[in-house]
């Protein structure tokens, strides 16, 4: 008997599929290739791993449904380096993939059990901290940095594949200053340039005066806008 398919490893696997299934970090298609080798190899494939294969045209969900019946025991820390070894494979082969890993970490880091103290505090660090770097404009700062932390990443999820109770821990850095939109930029501008205009007209200075206060604040938006335009 394949050394994959004797009981504990067979419950092992069902588990592996039916959470990667459930992230969408696995296809059906190879959830249910993974059901079919048992059924034609193993002497008395489980009727969840049957059921599973049966339940391939419904989608992932029934799939995912039939392979967590699957009966036996399994030790959660194997799920989690199986989990934490495709994360990695998924971000080492593309970079785009990021938002999808930290949706995956987000997810074993409230639903599933935690394997370790060390572990879970690292998953929440990434997520809680990153997903603010889809919330940002698209700058050459922020590119660069997101590239900064996906290596990180992918530092973390080599280790916790191993099974290695990680310490790892980025520093705390500040996310790179997102560019004020020009929208939000006149707003301010309009709404400050107005202020001032009340006020200096309810002081009842000379004309004099309230010229060269004009002056001095047409100076001072010019050079905000000047200010705004290098940091874009």
């Amino acid at each position: 008997m394949n050394n994959e398919h004797a009981p504990i490893q067979l419950k092992e696997t069902a588990e592996y599929y039916a959470e990667a299934l459930y992230m969408g970090l696995v296809s059906v298609d190879e959830a249910v290739a993974w059901c079919d080798s048992v059924i034609a190899t193993h002497p008395d494939p489980p009727l969840a791993i049957i059921q599973a294969s049966m339940a391939h045209r419904q989608g992932g969900s029934e799939v995912s449904d039939a392979l967590y019946g699957v009966e036996g025991e399994y030790e959660d820390a194997t799920v989690y380096r199986r989990l934490f070894a495709r994360l990695h494979e998924m971000l080492s082969r593309d970079a785009g993939e990021l938002p999808k890993v930290l949706d995956a970490l987000d997810v074993m880091s409230l639903d599933f059990p935690p394997v370790s103290k060390e572990v879970y505090g690292e998953m929440r660090h990434f997520t809680q901290k990153y997903f603010l770097l889809y919330d940002e404009p698209e700058t050459k700062e922020m590119e660069a940095f997101r590239a900064e932390q996906t290596l990180a990443i992918l530092d973390f999820l080599q280790q916790a594949a191993r099974g290695e109770a990680t310490s790892y821990a980025l520093e705390e850095e500040a996310l790179p200053a997102a560019p004020t939109s020009w929208v939000a930029y006149a707003g301010l501008i309009i709404g400050a340039f107005g202020t001032f205009y009340i006020l200096v007209e309810l002081a009842e200075l000379p004309a004099g005066w309230k010229a060269v206060l004009y002056v001095f604040a047409i100076f001072a938006i010019f050079l905000s806008i000047s200010k705004w335009r290098r940091e874009r």
